[in-house]
């Protein structure tokens, strides 16, 4: 993290935050226990059906490092068929006295959805409205990400209290086409994206790895290592690859690289 803010800082003034999407979730194919908290059952809030909790809280001693070394965390769930409000809350809850904890996040990808290879469950306004009412109950300085590869399962009028609901694409597969490279083709989408929500905040989930079959054209593949592996320290030249690309308008950006090749891409970075 600490390598990650140093690629990604200005100048000595001008640093970027430290910053990690963590789950706290993940969803199961019961469909009677359809998430998966990483924490015991909390007691003094009210606890939705469909939840199955951990015995052990798995992220506090995380937590308590992030707040020393003063890292910004968004706590992240795949929600699975759960009352989406009433998640946020008890996920909020249980955290709320960390400082390193900045807001709540949903995966759309699974939300109202179970079944691995769909899309999920389109995030509307009145869902948005009502998941980051509720974190801001808490704490109102908490703000809201929803996370999808296409804009059309993202809110579309709400952007938050002063603009600060998060818009985050995890979208992967990038292939050339129309005569531009995958990279070309990544640094399109992106600024697409960011063009798109401004003045809001935009996370670029990046870093895959696995291959993905173009719709277009299922005889080409796109491999997102074969782009992000061809920079000498991906973990910088790649991200600064797709930031050259962004008008320099005040938006906030932020790079978050998947966890599964974090560490390949660390290695080639150092």
């Amino acid at each position: 993290v600490n390598k990650m803010q140093e690629f990604y800082n200005k100048n000595k003034s001008e640093k970027s935050a430290a910053t990690l999407v963590w789950l706290v979730s993940t969803v199961t194919a019961d469909e009677n226990k359809s998430c998966w908290l990483t924490f015991p059952e909390p007691d003094g809030v009210e606890i939705p059906s469909g939840i199955d909790f951990n015995e052990t809280d798995i992220n506090e001693a995380y937590f308590d490092a992030f707040d020393e070394a003063g890292y910004s965390v968004w706590l992240q769930v795949e929600s699975g068929l759960v009352d989406i409000e009433k998640l946020a809350t008890v996920v909020m809850t249980q955290y709320k006295h960390h400082p390193c904890v900045k807001g709540f996040g949903i995966d759309a990808e699974w939300y109202q959805n179970i079944t691995d290879g769909n899309s999920g469950t389109k995030v509307d306004d009145t869902t948005a409205e009502k998941v980051d009412k509720a974190i801001k109950k808490i704490n109102p300085s908490y703000s809201l990400f929803i996370k999808h590869w296409r804009k059309d399962y993202l809110p579309k009028n709400y952007r938050g209290t002063n603009n600060d609901l998060i818009f985050v694409t995890d979208s992967q597969g990038f292939y050339p086409r129309d005569g531009k490279t995958a990279l070309e083709v990544m640094q399109d989408y992106y600024a697409d994206w960011a063009n798109n929500y401004k003045p809001n905040p935009v996370f670029f989930q990046i870093g895959y790895d696995g291959d993905k079959e173009n719709d277009d054209d299922p005889n080409e593949i796109g491999s997102d290592e074969q782009v992000w592996g061809a920079f000498n320290k991906p973990l910088k030249d790649f991200g600064h690859a797709i930031l050259k690309k962004l008008k320099d308008n005040g938006q906030k950006r932020g790079i978050i690289w998947v966890d599964f090749t974090l560490k390949k891409a660390y290695k080639l970075s150092k």
